[in-house]
């Protein structure tokens, strides 16, 4: 089976690094118009950057998936299109990631294309790999803009992450 994992800095553990709760969210949008880096500004004061990545399924086709990559820093951009979040943010009640899995891939595929953090009162925060190539999407009560994942929400499995 062709795995696809997030790509995550050595220091982080993103479960216990979020479940210390969001105290708010940034982004950067390239020239076209689409989120291309995404900031979780955690609770316990670090700042998680959030980025696409393109990962080549079958080198005889166009056949792409994304995943996404996680760093933690400072970064100067981190407060462009700042959104302060609410108290429930600071109470992380799970965190779970989006597989997409094609068992009619040849030999099997499973990619980490996103995940869903929810609060104390079940509010969802998505954040998945975009169709348009290298962008992020989210889905959230506090953010209005439009939502075009690289797939279905239907699409993926929902699951634990460790």
């Amino acid at each position: 089976m062709k795995e696809f994992k997030f790509k995550i800095d050595n220091a982080i553990s993103l479960p216990s690094s979020i479940s210390n709760g969001i105290e708010a969210i940034s982004f950067h949008k390239a020239k076209h118009g689409q989120i291309d880096i995404l900031y979780l500004h955690l609770c316990n004061g670090q700042t998680l950057k959030i980025e696409a990545d393109i990962n080549t399924v079958s080198s005889s086709s166009w056949y792409e998936i994304g995943t996404l990559k996680f760093k933690i820093g400072k970064y100067a951009d981190s407060k462009e299109n700042l959104n302060l979040l609410n108290e429930n943010w600071k109470k992380i009640k799970s965190f779970e990631v989006l597989q997409l899995i094609d068992p009619d891939d040849e030999g099997g595929l499973l990619a980490e294309s996103g995940f869903v953090i929810t609060n104390c009162i079940n509010e969802e925060l998505i954040i998945v790999c975009g169709a348009y190539p290298m962008t992020i999407q989210i889905n959230a009560p506090f953010y209005n803009d439009d939502f075009e994942p690289e797939y279905d929400l239907i699409d993926y499995k929902r699951e634990a992450y460790n």
